[in-house]
């Protein structure tokens, strides 16, 4: 009895050795992966940079494609400084890799918002969930803030449209 009991702790304990070896190599893959998308981000700053200041540079029919990159980014700019009104202490507050992360979600969000307020037929439900989605990024985060939160910066964008 003893014996078997033995041999089915032996075989647990080496399960959980190779699950936690498992762990730890999808955790350094997924390390790899963050810091190729850092990378990723990086270049695409430093190229769309390079396309501005191209865009700057050139003459004549251009002009009208400069207008209207700056406008868009414009009003792209003022909703993502609608989103992260108040959250500067819960962004200081992030790890390094987790303010990059929400950095980098809530741009995308404000672009999908960007979006939607383009089209026709404005979704304010839509505008809402993507919000708290987003601010779900938050460790600890109540969730009567979330939803308090995401009502007041759609009310402030869909004002700005």
């Amino acid at each position: 009895m003893n014996n078997d009991l033995k041999n089915i702790l032996e075989k647990r304990s080496d399960n959980f050795e190779t699950e936690k070896s498992d762990l730890i190599i999808e955790k350094k893959e997924r390390k790899k992966s963050l810091d190729k998308d850092f990378q990723k981000e990086r270049s695409a700053d430093a190229g769309q940079k390079k396309i501005e200041s191209e865009i700057i540079v050139s003459d004549g029919a251009s002009k009208g494609v400069k207008t209207h990159l700056s406008q868009k980014s414009a009003e792209v700019e003022k909703i993502e400084n609608i989103l992260s009104e108040g959250l500067e202490d819960a962004y200081v507050n992030l790890s390094a890799r987790k303010q990059l992360e929400f950095k980098k979600n809530g741009e995308e969000t404000a672009a999908k918002i960007f979006f939607i307020l383009k089209s026709t037929k404005v979704k304010v439900k839509k505008i809402i969930r993507l919000i708290k989605e987003w601010l779900k990024m938050i460790p600890g985060v109540n969730r009567f803030f979330l939803e308090q939160e995401a009502k007041i910066k759609a009310d402030k964008i869909m004002e700005m449209k």
